[in-house]
Parts: C-alpha cells; sequence; structure tokens
C-alpha cells in the first residue's frame, strides 16, 4: 500500500467511516492505493465493501513522501452507493482512528 492522490472526488462520513463521493473536477481526496493482484482478491475486497460501495474507475495519482506526483496511474476505486441522509460532513483520521480503536479493544479485553 502506498499513499494516493484521486481527483474530482470528495469525502463524507458514513458513521465514523470515509466514503468517497463524486466531487468538483479539481477536488483532491488523499488516501492509500493497493495494486490487486488478483481475481479472488478483488472479489474479497467487493465482499467486505458490502453492496453499499461499488467498483469504479479512476486515475490515481502514486505520491511521493513530499506529496509530489511520481507517477498516474489507472484503477479502481469503492465509491459509496447509498443513502445520501446517512452522511455527514467530516474529516477522516486514520491515525486517530486507530487509536480509537486501539482503546475501544483493551476496554472490551479489560471487560471479560
Amino acid at each position: 500500500m502506498r499513499r494516493a492522490r484521486v481527483i474530482g472526488f470528495e469525502i463524507k462520513l458514513w458513521g465514523p467511516y470515509p466514503a468517497l463521493l463524486n466531487g468538483e473536477s479539481l477536488r483532491s481526496v488523499d488516501g492509500m492505493a493497493y495494486e490487486i493482484l488478483s481475481q479472488t482478491e478483488l472479489d474479497r475486497l467487493e465482499a467486505y465493501e458490502t453492496d453499499k460501495y461499488q467498483l469504479i474507475p479512476c486515475f490515481s495519482d502514486l505520491l511521493n513522501d513530499d506529496d509530489s506526483v511520481e507517477k498516474t496511474i489507472e484503477g479502481v476505486a469503492f465509491m459509496r452507493d447509498g443513502k445520501q441522509d446517512e452522511l455527514r460532513e467530516g474529516t477522516f483520521d486514520l491515525k486517530q482512528w486507530k487509536k480509537e480503536k486501539q482503546l475501544g479493544d483493551l476496554d472490551s479485553l479489560q471487560q471479560h
């Protein structure tokens, strides 16, 4: 996995999770890119994402550490395919989410 950016999309939140949506043509969304190596991997990702997302073609800019673009690749992304009223404005911070998840996991372990 590596850092990447897509153009023409935006993020809203579905509960605590980021949801990719069509956006303004010059708007960018930073995230992660993963090279899918087999149909089995793609099938697993599609099952994990459920029917709330649809697989769409897109171009992704693979980013260097300084945010410059190393190269642009053709790929796919999972775009939200659900009710707009389930979404809210907000930002997603992966580091913060991981921290909160770890704290929640610790709490549940202590309760057992």
